[in-house]
């Protein structure tokens, strides 16, 4: 009977360890990425990407973005929505701010055109937004479909008013 009694136990501790490893197995793939990583930026650049104060500042800078769209679409979720045209109209958004800092740029200080980029971003962004919401609210469009027809519109007119190329803001 203790032999028996062993066995099982072995069996539920083999069990047990194969479940824990299972359950953590993305955990492993992504120890065992940065370490790959790191190993091949020692050998390629002579140094660490690791806790190094420009890799963390690039993170922080480029995910501020992201972040800031998940926010807001983390309220409308909460809220019973879904907001699919969120990331384009940012797209729209941000040319038209690059667009209106090149137009007034030339004659303003940075600081002044930066403010004014922003304003016209904001002003532009509200534009959709305020579609959405009556089409959503007042029309009774399912949130899906009506963000869905922006997400398409937004994305056309970013393309439309930056030529299909980069708009880019020559100002230091």
């Amino acid at each position: 009977m203790s032999e028996i009694q062993t066995q099982l136990k072995s069996e539920n501790l083999s069990r047990n360890l194969a479940g824990t490893l299972t359950a953590l197995w993305s955990w492993f793939f992504l120890a065992g990425l940065v370490v790959f990583f790191d190993v091949w930026a020692r050998i390629a650049y002579g140094n660490s990407f690791l806790f190094n104060a420009y890799n963390v500042q690039s993170i922080l800078i480029f995910s501020s973005a992201p972040l800031l769209l998940g926010l807001g679409e983390t309220l409308v979720i909460i809220a019973g929505g879904i907001d699919l045209s969120v990331g384009f109209i940012m797209g729209l958004a941000s040319v038209v701010m690059a667009q209106a800092m090149r137009m007034v740029g030339i004659d303003m200080p940075p600081g002044m055109a930066l403010v004014i980029g922003t304003f016209a971003a904001i002003a532009i962004s509200a534009v959709p937004g305020g579609i959405n919401g009556f089409l959503i609210a007042r029309l009774g469009v399912p949130a899906f479909i009506g963000t869905l027809g922006m997400y398409g519109v937004a994305r056309g007119a970013g393309y439309i008013l930056a030529d299909g190329a980069t708009v880019s803001v020559d100002d230091e």
